[in-house]
């Protein structure tokens, strides 16, 4: 996949100004539900070389698609082809594992980005664990 959100004007205009403080710094970020990888590799590209994102995606779609079992191979190709793999970090589960293995590790996020299950339940649940 070559397409992504942020290839809309309008929405990298708003991710700019909202991480334009952290831009080259040390960031971390969170990314929950990261589909092909494509937005993180845009928050990377976007931050500069000092960023880090942690990514937690099932990598098995939601009910609105139909099985996509592209997910983690385009994932990890689009992360190899941006030349971040260094920079990410995949967990590869649920949010409702994954976000309670970061508590559990401590972990600190300078932005979280929440794109996982398009249930409102489930996205208040990530929200309130992130």
């Amino acid at each position: 996949t070559t397409h992504g959100w942020f290839d809309t004007p309008a929405v990298r205009e708003v991710f700019e100004r909202l991480l334009g403080p952290l831009r080259g710094t040390n960031c971390r970020l969170l990314e929950v539900g990261c589909w092909e990888g494509v937005s993180a590799c845009s928050f990377l590209d976007l931050l500069g070389p000092k960023a880090h994102i942690t990514c937690v995606d099932p990598f098995t779609g939601s009910k609105e698609h139909d099985d996509p079992v592209h997910l983690e191979r385009f994932f990890d190709e689009n992360v190899r082809r941006g030349e971040h793999t260094a920079r990410v970090r995949k967990i590869k589960a649920r949010s409702v594992e994954g976000l309670p293995l970061l508590l559990t590790e401590r972990a600190k996020f300078d932005f979280i980005y929440i794109d996982g299950s398009h249930i409102a339940r489930d996205v208040l649940f990530d929200a309130v664990l992130a």
